[in-house]
């Protein structure tokens, strides 16, 4: 979870939840998907760039496609 930057290690080995790791809490976001997040958007990142990085999220992988979604799909990439 330190390397995801959902908690910080303190010196006296201390867990402490940081905003990126109360917020995966809170919405179920999983880690790898924080950890992209974290290390992909920046203050110059573009609407372009956070569509892109939103869609790279683990929780995409568990949805299903509807009927007749497929072509549209092909269509858009």
């Amino acid at each position: 979870m330190n390397e995801s930057k959902c908690i910080a290690v303190e010196e006296d080995n201390e867990l402490e939840a940081i905003n990126s790791g109360i917020i995966a809490n809170y919405y179920y976001i999983n880690i790898e998907t924080v950890k992209n997040f974290s290390d992909k958007i920046n203050a110059n990142s573009k609407l372009r760039d956070l569509l892109f990085i939103l869609s790279e999220a683990k929780e995409f992988e568990i949805l299903n496609i509807r009927n007749g979604e497929e072509i549209l799909l092909a269509q858009l990439l």
